[in-house]
C-alpha cells in the first residue's frame, strides 16, 4: 500500500467534488483534510454531512471560506452559527 501526503491526497480532489464528511459538531471531522481543502482553495464543493459544526471549526471552515456549493442540510448550517440566509447568499455568489 502506498501512503501519500495530505497535500497530494487533496490535490487529486477536483473542484466541484462531492464530499461525505463524518463527525458531529466538529468532533471526529478530519480537520487536517478540511484545512488542506481550504489552503488549496478547492471550490464548488458539495458537502454531505450531519452538520456544519460552527464558523472556524470542521465543515464550518469550508462554508466560511466560501468553498461550498451545496450542503446536504443548509438549515443545519444556520443553526450552527451562520446567520439566516448567509449560506444561501454564499451559494448564489458561487452559482
Amino acid at each position: 500500500m502506498k501512503v501519500i501526503s495530505i497535500q497530494d491526497a487533496v490535490a487529486i480532489i477536483p473542484n466541484g467534488a462531492s464530499l461525505m464528511v463524518g463527525g458531529f459538531m466538529g468532533v471526529g471531522t478530519p480537520e487536517r483534510l478540511i484545512d488542506e481543502l481550504v489552503r488549496q482553495g478547492k471550490r464548488r464543493l458539495t458537502v454531505i454531512a450531519n452538520d456544519t459544526a460552527m464558523p472556524g471549526r470542521g465543515i464550518g471552515k469550508l462554508v466560511a471560506a466560501g468553498l461550498t456549493y451545496c450542503l446536504s442540510n443548509p438549515e443545519e448550517a444556520e443553526a450552527s452559527g451562520y446567520p439566516i440566509g448567509a449560506v444561501e447568499k454564499m451559494f448564489m455568489k458561487l452559482a
